[in-house]
């Protein structure tokens, strides 16, 4: 098995399925995603049994969908009830149909044993919904395997170069990086501090001083749902009382080199600035769009598909963090597949 099943992954942004149904491929499934009636999400697969249409090109009907293709109407339990043709019989079928929970502006889905599914488990992204933070959110399908966007975002010292002049700067290394790892549980923590540094170019808006200490902790939790608690404070200052802008990386698997990116940029400043927003949107599409995206899908070409690990490549000090996250999702994997076989 490639992927984790028994995880919670991002299907999708609250707000994306507003009025009409969605469909994505979610670790290799057709997937369709929609709301109900009663506001609830529903998941179920996005292949309608008679003709195999894709279902998110019908429409919603309550709590129901109805295919686009021959009408048949499937209930929120992927249970037909309804087919409009000949004597009208239903079909006695029933779609896969998928554990799925909003929570924090994020559709959280649960693509393996259902009863396995715990919304305890899903990490917390309430700072997207809290008054205290404005957050600016983004969708990215990237050309690549999920792992080595994991890999790009647990290791923040290719800021320096990628992101130079923009999200970073020459001086966000050598002496003035501090690096620390630590893992606990299914979750890696990647925490980098930069000491009596510039601010960035397009985050000093944020936080106009010469020089202040970032604080840039990201946190992965297993297997790919990841967090960065971002900082800037006067120099030698208390953190808790400069500019944090906090942020999402939500990675789910499309197909074995194709992910989904859902990202968001929040900020305890400048709450109610439409400028500030889109200050924000511009510095994403930069950084994610035109900077890291072309450079992880090149990654990808050279490797031709291949497993970064076995292709040895030479590890430096501060990738401990990224492999790490590699050897606990094979980890987990494993023993997934392990309980799958012996069952």
């Amino acid at each position: 098995m490639t992927f984790l099943r028994n995880a919670w992954y991002p299907a999708g942004w609250s707000d994306e399925i507003a009025e009409k149904p969605l469909g994505r491929s979610l670790l290799n499934e057709p997937v369709l995603l929609f709301r109900a009636e009663d506001g609830e999400p529903v998941a179920m697969s996005d292949r309608c049994p008679h003709r195999f249409a894709p279902l998110h090109l019908g429409r919603v009907c309550g709590s129901a969908i109805e295919c686009g293709y021959h009408g048949l109407v499937f209930d929120r339990n992927g249970h037909c009830i309804a087919n409009p043709h000949g004597d009208r019989s239903v079909p006695k079928v029933q779609l896969k149909t998928y554990p799925v929970v909003d929570r924090g502006g994020v559709l959280w889905i649960w693509m393996g044993d259902p009863s396995r599914a715990s919304v305890d488990d899903i990490i917390d992204t309430e700072f997207m919904v809290s008054p205290d933070f404005k957050p600016v959110a983004g969708y990215l399908l990237v050309d690549a395997n999920y792992r080595l966007i994991i890999d790009n975002l647990m290791d923040l010292t290719h800021a320096s170069y990628i992101h130079r002049g923009g999200l970073s700067s020459e001086e966000y290394g050598g002496d003035n990086l501090h690096h620390r790892f630590h893992q606990n549980g299914i979750s890696v923590h990647s925490d980098y501090d930069f000491r009596n540094v510039p601010p960035s170019p397009q985050l000093k808006p944020f936080f106009p001083r010469d020089r202040t200490d970032v604080r840039a902790y990201m946190h992965l939790t297993a297997p790919s749902s990841l967090y960065l608690d971002f900082r800037m404070s006067e120099v030698n200052g208390d953190p808790e009382q400069g500019v944090r802008l906090p942020s999402l990386h939500l990675l789910c698997p499309a197909t074995d080199n194709s992910t989904h990116y859902f990202y968001a940029i929040a900020r305890n400043v400048a709450l109610d600035d439409p400028d500030a927003d889109e200050a924000i949107r511009q510095t994403t599409r930069q950084a994610f769009m035109e900077e890291d995206e072309p450079m992880i899908r090149a990654c990808s070409s050279m490797m031709g598909g291949a497993d970064l690990l076995e292709m040895k490549p030479v590890i430096l000090k501060t990738d401990v963090a990224a492999v790490r996250a590699r050897m606990l999702l094979d980890k987990l994997i494993r023993a997934e597949n392990n309980m799958i076989e012996a069952a």
